[in-house]
Formats: C-alpha cells, structure tokens, sequence
C-alpha cells in the first residue's frame, strides 16, 4: 500500500516543476516580445484629379500614419490580384506628433487597373492592420449617340473622347472598338465592329429599315495605348420606335371667312419614353371639305419637311366664300419609305359680326356721395343696333345697381353711406345675339385725408408740426385725433383739434423717427393718415480726382473723405466699391474715414466721358462723377473749375482794353481842338518876345501840356524831352 502513495507524490511533484517551467519560459518569451501600443488609423489622401480613389501615374499618394509616437510600419503598395507590381516602403517611425505621412508617387510604369491597394503592416511582423483600395487610370473614355431615339431607317452619329483626367486634353492616338448590339445581341452595325485609333471621333451608320420598333440598342467602346498599359471602357443606349405626328391649330377652331389658319405641326419617336421629336421628316397636309368630302387643293401642300428640332408651320388664307363650312386638316408624315403616320384637326367657317367694348370711367378714386359715370366705347363691324345692360357690384359680388337698354354712358350715385371696392361691368348686344362685356374697378372712401410735414428730417429738440385737410362729402364738420409714435411704436404724444394743425417738440435725445397719425372723424365716419419725419442722419461722401482726364493704361488716384451727419456714427471699417461703368472694377477695405483709393484704366478700354461710381456698404454713402477717358483739347482744360479757353480769352480782352487806353493817352486823350466859333473875333497874337536871355544856371520848372504838373529840369541842354513824374506823358522842351 505503501508504493503507489509515493509513486503518486513523485508524479504530483513533476507535474508542478513542469509548470513553473512553463510559467518561467511564458514571461521570458512576454519579456522578449516588443511591446505594441494599439494601431489607430491610416489615411489616404483622394486622388488630386478625381477627388475619389482613382489616381493619375505619375502623381503623388499622400498615406498618413495614426498612432503612438515611437511605433514602425511597412507599407506595401501591390495588384492584390495578380501581386505584382508592388512596391514596398519599411520601417516608418511615427514621431513625437503621432502622425507619420509618406509621400509615394504612382509609377508611370504600372498599368490602369482596379484592383491596387496600401497596406500597412507593424515592421517587427504581425497580420495586416489596414489597407486602401484604389485605381489607376490615365484618361476616361466616354461615348454618346446624337439622340435618344430613332427610326428604323436613320442615321445614328457615335461620337467617342478619351480625355486625360489630369488636364481634360484628348490622350494620344491607341487602338479603339466600337459595337452596337440590340438586347438580343443582333448587331446593328454593316460591319462585326468599327475599329478607330484616334483619342476622339465620331461614326455614323444607319439603321436597318427592316428593323422592328419597340428596339433597344447598346453601344460599348474601348480604347487602349499602344503600349497596352493605358485603357478604359465606356457605353450608352438609344432606342428605335415608331413615327408619329401631331396638328395643332389656335383654339377656338372657328375662323371668319378670309382668315388666316395657322397649323403647327410635329413629329415625334413613338413608343419611347418621353416620344422625342424625329427631325427632317417629309409631310404633306391636305384640307378636305367636310360637306363635299373634296380636297381643297389651295389649301393643301406637299414636299414639307420638319425641321431640325421635328417641327413645321403651315400657313394658308381661307376664301372669301364659301362663308360657312367644317374642314379637316390632316397632316401625313413619312420615314424612308417604310414608316408613314397621319394626324388630323378639324375647324369651321363662320360669318361673324365683329364687337368688342371697352370701359372707362371718369376718376380713378370716389368718396362716399360722388357721382360714378362710365362710358362704353364699342368696336362693331357694320351699323348694328346696339344695347347696354348695366351692372355695380361690390367686393363681394353683390349687385348694388343695374341697368338693361341702357346707353353708351351710366352714372351711379355712390351712397353716402358706402366705401370700399366698386366694379362696374357693361355688357353690350349687337341684336343679333353677338355680345361683348367688358369691367372696371375703383375704390370708394369715406375722404381723403392730405397730411403733410413742415420737416422731413428733424434735429433733437426740434419742433415737428403737422397740417392736414380733408375732402369729404360726408365728413364736412370733423374732428382730428392725432398722435405722435416714436420708432419704436411707442406714443408720445395725443390730442384732438377742430383746426388743421399739431405740432410736437421732439425731445434731446430723441427717437430716430417719430409718425403723426391724424383721424379725422365725424357720426361713426372716418378716415386716416399718417407722415413720419426721420432724425437728422446719414453721411456724406466727396471725392476728388488727381487729374481732369485719364488715358487707356492710366492709374486714378481718387481722393476721399466722408462724414457724418446728425445723430450717425461712423463704423470702423469703409468698404468701398469703385466703379467705372461698363469698363472697370474694384473693391477696397480700408479703416480710414479718409484717403486716397486707386483704379486702372484698363489698357484698350474706350475713349470719352464716362461715369465713375464710388460707394462705401457700411454707411451708404454714394457719389458719382463724369469721368474723361483720353486726350482732351488742352484749350477745355479746366483751372480751378474755369475752362482754360474762358481764362486766355478774358486774359486777350483785358490786354486789347489796356492797349486801347494806352494809345489814346498818348494821342492826347481824346479828339484835337475845336474849330474857332463863328462870329467870335480871333484873339490877337501875343506881343513878340524880347531878346533872347541865356538860361540861369542851375534848375528850372516847366508845366506839363498833359496834366499841369511841374517838371523840374536840372540840365542846359535843349531841345530836351522829359516825363511827368504825375503822369508818364513825355514832352519836347527847347
């Protein structure tokens, strides 16, 4: 008994040395093992082109890295398909950001496919922890049909492009298919398929007579390189029907003999969603009188075609006679000998006697106690025997008066009691059971009530006063109930007056606009107005220009400033739009209340005076000036606003009047002596002068001929001439 218990604790102690050794080697191998943080995300940038998972060869793939900073990764860029080609990029450390972005460029070398992917591995080894499918492709192909529907018989127009998606411009020459197959596989094209090499094009063929309408056709294309890593696919459907043709003709289908019928008329794919129209379709329209069942062949036509958009009008007169009679119009279309389709309206010719009428009346607006008057003016053909009937309602239809076997002419007498809206409606019967009618509104009032401001604009602290008068026919002895409402709908002010005036004195400060409401109301009777004056606000702008006038090519320097007025405030910013209208533009944000803003003249731009628009947004502030674009006359040049032409010529007026002055003080200011009076006896000559004496030395005086002054003369030598020191005129002394 004693054996098997100690065989049993052997066996008890090797089974837990065995496990402590497995414990021992389980943290040494968590001990060799690297520690790893958890993986975060990988981002792929779209492709630059395309804005999606398609991406051009050639361009650069920006993949970014999320996670704990320290961690390596591999990345490996492959057909997951096939494996190859791949490319492999190892061991990158995400840094202390926690972001790691690589930059890889698509080889040139790899072919388009769809099948490519990133994925991204930890570099000590492990399973994938993300990938990214994406595309390549180096240029889309697209392939459309001229219409969406056709006829047996047609000519369809395919038209292909291979456009690269990095710039839109056509790809270079390859190797390109073209099938066209119905839904059953029958192909629709004379040949197995129609081969192509240049990057965009178009082929035509045409439809096959004998084919059934109600058919549905693919259209499928490829196009490759010629180095066959370049491809793509592409497709479109268009569907075969059946021709029709609509008439249509003005509504109501009756004409007067002599009238002109218009038909309109149309063809269209049918069968096919939304029956397009059919272009360059043959028609002929013949008209049939219903009574003989005979054509009419001055109505009819042959060798009509529609048109580009599958439509055509046909215009004929009628005869003078027959007066009466039903007609059918029938229009036949027909398609490549195979196809036909016919349509047909009807109408009637009838003598009838024109009339028509027109309302007026003698005001626009009544008052209660007017009377209304309305005239008819009516259009007839012929001298019928006309009536009247007459007929007042008010706004909701109720009639307040009428007249039968009335006149051209009705008057109403508006109650007193009445206002609000009035129709007036005449209806006008030729005798022979023809009618025209024809209505005219207005309104009615109790008064009208003029009320007028002494101010529009007001300062704080200013007197407002309000006149007013009323017209009435009912309210004739009233009394006015006024008030006064701030901006803020606030009263301020009441009161009540037999007299035609109320003032209030707005206070300091005071509200930015104040309303006068005035009621003027007598026995259950009234009417109202209301005029409101704003606080003196808003601003000024002025401006100034460097120069008169500019050339193509030119910069203005436009000076500004701008002020407020009243209670207004100035914003801190100016946003100015500059504007020479139809030519150029510009707009400047600037924090100064004043300055200077520039616009160039654009070089070719147009010569003359054209307008120049400066406005600022934030205060509304506007201003606009006569601009002269090229060389102007230097004589308009203006001078402190005064033309240079006015200038010079005052200057040569002024000039011609001193010379003027000048030669007749010199001629001896004004005309020679006058003649000796007749019967007056000539004075005798004045006695001979003695001996000459010698003049004493030193100074002598003589007397200006011109003015009288003396003129000292301080020489001998004679003759001699001297100048008056009074008046400039010179003088021969001997």
């Amino acid at each position: 008994m004693a054996l098997p218990s100690l065989k049993g604790k052997r066996w008890a102690q090797l089974v837990v040395v065995a496990l402590a050794m497995a414990m021992v080697a389980t943290v040494g191998l968590v001990a060799l093992m690297p520690a790893r943080a958890a993986f975060i995300a990988m981002d792929v940038a779209p492709g630059k082109y395309t804005g999606a998972t398609t991406y051009v060869p050639g361009e650069f793939m920006e993949i970014t890295i999320t996670s704990t900073p320290g961690d390596m990764y591999n990345l490996r860029i492959l057909n997951f398909v096939s494996g190859t080609p791949s490319a492999t990029i190892l061991n990158q450390t995400v840094g202390t950001s926690g972001v790691r972005t690589i930059s890889w460029q698509v080889p040139a070398t790899w072919p388009d496919n769809t099948t490519y992917r990133v994925e991204l591995r930890y570099s000590s080894g492990g399973g994938l922890l993300d990938s990214y499918p994406f595309d390549i492709q180096q240029f889309a192909l697209s392939v459309r049909t001229d219409r969406l529907a056709y006829l047996p018989g047609d000519n369809v127009t395919i038209s292909w492009a291979a456009v690269l998606l990095q710039n839109g411009t056509p790809a270079s020459n390859g190797i390109g298919v073209l099938e066209v197959y119905s839904t059953g596989g029958v192909n629709l094209l004379s040949v197995p398929q129609y081969n192509f090499s240049v990057a965009q094009g178009a082929y035509v063929f045409a439809l096959s007579t004998a084919l059934a309408p109600g058919l549905r056709a693919n259209v499928f294309a490829w196009f490759n390189d010629t180095a066959g890593l370049r491809h793509d696919t592409a497709g479109t459907q268009f569907r075969v029907g059946d021709l029709g043709v609509t008439v249509l003709i003005p509504f109501p289908p009756t004409y007067a003999p002599g009238s002109i019928v218009t038909v309109s008329i149309q063809t269209r794919v049918t069968g096919v969603p939304g029956n397009p129209t059919e272009p360059n379709i043959p028609v002929g329209v013949n008209v049939t009188d219903l009574t003989s069942g005979n054509s009419v062949p001055a109505y009819s036509k042959t060798g009509l075609v529609t048109d580009a958009s599958g439509f055509l009008t046909y215009v004929f007169q009628l005869a003078a006679t027959p007066t009466t009679g039903s007609y059918e119009i029938s229009a036949t279309a027909t398609a490549h000998g195979v196809l036909s389709a016919t349509s047909s309206v009807a109408f009637t010719v009838q003598t009838t006697a024109s009339l028509s009428v027109e309302l007026t009346l003698d005001k626009m607006q009544y008052m209660s106690g007017d009377t209304l008057t309305a005239t008819a003016l009516v259009f007839a053909t012929g001298a019928p025997t006309l009536t009247y009937t007459w007929t007042v309602r008010d706004f909701s239809g109720n009639i307040l008066a009428s007249k039968a076997g009335g006149s051209s002419k009705y008057t109403y007498a508006i109650p007193a009691t009445y206002q609000g809206f009035l129709e007036v409606g005449v209806e006008v019967n030729n005798g022979n059971g023809t009618t025209a009618q024809a209505f005219a509104g207005t309104t009615v009032a109790f008064g009208y009530l003029a009320l007028n401001l002494d101010k529009s604009e007001f300062n704080a602290g200013d007197t407002v006063t309000a006149t007013f008068s009323l017209q009435s026919n009912v309210i004739t002895n009233p009394t006015y109930y006024w008030q006064v409402t701030d901006a803020g709908g606030t009263m301020v002010a009441s009161g009540s007056t037999t007299g035609l005036t109320a003032t209030y004195t707005t206070p300091n400060p005071a509200s930015a606009a104040y309303t006068f409401t005035v009621t003027a109301s007598q026995n259950g009777r009234a009417v109202q107005a209301q005029a409101s004056a704003s606080q003196v606000g808003g601003y000024f702008l002025t401006i100034g220009l460097d120069r008169p006038n500019y050339m193509p090519g030119d910069t203005m320097t436009i000076s500004y400033s701008i002020a407020k007025r009243g209670s207004s405030v100035l914003p801190a910013q100016y946003s100015f739009y500059i504007s020479l209208y139809g030519v150029a533009f510009k707009h400047v944000t600037t924090t100064s209340q004043s300055g200077t803003l520039t616009l160039t003249v654009p070089s070719g731009a147009p010569t003359g005076d054209m307008l120049l628009s400066v406005y600022e947004t934030n205060t509304g502030a506007a201003v606009q000036n006569v601009v002269h674009i090229g060389a102007v006359n230097p004589l308009l040049t203006e001078v402190a606003g005064i033309p240079l032409y006015d200038i010079l010529l005052t200057l040569l007026v002024v000039v011609l009047l001193l010379a003027v002055i000048l030669l007749w003080r010199r001629t001896g200011m004004g005309p020679g002596p006058r003649a000796p009076v007749a019967g007056r006896p000539t004075p005798p000559p004045p006695p001979p002068s003695g001996p000459t004496q010698p003049s004493a030395a030193g100074p002598m005086n003589v007397s200006c001929k011109h003015c009288g002054a003396s003129i000292e003369i301080t020489t001998s030598k004679r003759p001699i001439e001297v100048m008056c020191p009074s008046c400039g005129e010179t003088q021969v002394v001997q």
